[in-house]
């Protein structure tokens, strides 16, 4: 079956990651994959083994402007009228009422990365990618909605190996306010006053940066905490780190986690949404209340003072991820959907 898989946007992410990730999935499953993406997108340099007549930029804007709307969809219209799709895949919500209006034909599938209901009219069939966000869509359409996770390729992540001294925390993600990277600062600040050994590694990009260079001076943390820009390399980073913690006030799903678990990292959350559909608390990793900078204190202290259960929430972890979060596991309800008129 021949199927666009179509993302806009340059910037990369976990959404960016997913796209990937799908393109890769439904390859394996022998379906004819085209990618889709705007020119100079970041996740072009990952796409740098396919073929080139299987992979298409094309430049729109997104928007709902009626004069506008119509520049975009004749443009999408030229492309996947030389496609010739028989499904196509779109990862952002603003495409779906464009995709919908250019190409018809093709059986329109929207997957639901976040917490937001708009223009999932146009979809013919929507994929939330976790039941939390199932649950949210559920209110706002009738359409069917199938709860697939973002999935990760096991043989892309290397086994867990010897413990760092200091015990070393990390986290990455762009540096905006719902990531709140503050609460795992104000975690930090309690474990420096209570004399603990540690070492902090965030990898990211984003305008709140040098608000958070700030905070680490002021809060006297620039001996525990560093910044490092983007990570190209997963893996690279999580060989760096022990734990893995995610401080978001909101997450529709958070791909990394997987990833961090699919490494063998001990991983903390925020117990919202995504991430508590990923980690079964205390028996595959910790969850915390959002904001409560005290409750994650007090999880990285007992991790410090006790370093195997690190090893055991990691080996525990990575068997869920083995079980629910692999491609392998996830592929053969992908091909079922894929199939599904």
């Amino acid at each position: 079956m021949r199927i666009v898989n179509i993302i806009s946007g340059k910037d990369f992410g976990g959404t960016k990651q997913a796209f990937l990730d799908y393109g890769a999935l439904m390859t394996s499953l022998g379906h004819d994959v085209h990618y889709v993406l705007e020119p100079h997108a970041k996740a072009l340099e990952y796409l740098q083994h396919i073929p080139s007549d299987h992979l298409h930029t094309q430049s729109y804007f997104r928007s709902t402007f009626q004069p506008v709307m119509q520049q975009s969809i004749h443009r999408l219209k030229r492309l996947l009228v030389s496609i010739r799709p028989h499904i196509i895949v779109a990862h952002k919500q603003i495409d779906l009422p464009l995709l919908k209006k250019a190409y018809p034909k093709a059986r329109l599938i929207a997957v639901v990365h976040g917490f937001n209901a708009r223009h999932i009219s146009n979809a013919d069939q929507i994929i939330a990618v976790s039941f939390a966000v199932k649950k949210f869509l559920s209110g706002h359409t009738s359409k069917p909605i199938s709860c697939i996770p973002n999935s990760v390729q096991l043989e892309h992540f290397k086994a867990y190996q010897t413990l760092h001294n200091p015990i070393t925390i990390g986290s990455m993600g762009v540096f905006r306010r719902k990531k709140q990277f503050e609460t795992l600062f104000r975690a930090c600040r309690i474990l420096k006053s209570n004399h603990e050994s540690f070492q902090v590694i965030i990898a990211g990009r984003g305008h709140r940066k040098y608000w958070l260079q700030c905070l680490i001076r002021l809060w006297g943390l620039h001996h525990h905490i560093k910044i490092i820009p983007w990570v190209k390399d997963k893996q690279c980073f999580f060989n760096l780190i022990d734990i893995y913690c995610i401080t978001s006030r909101t997450e529709s799903f958070n791909i990394s986690l997987i990833e961090a678990m699919a490494s063998q990292r001990c991983v903390i959350a925020s117990d919202c949404g995504g991430p508590r559909d990923i980690i079964l608390h205390n028996e595959t990793g910790y969850l915390f209340p959002v904001g409560c900078a005290e409750v994650l204190a007090s999880q990285l202290t007992d991790l410090i003072h006790h370093p195997h259960k690190i090893t055991t929430l990691s080996a525990a972890g990575f068997k869920r991820v083995k079980t629910c979060f692999s491609s392998h596991a996830l592929r053969s309800q992908l091909s079922e959907l894929l199939k599904t008129d």
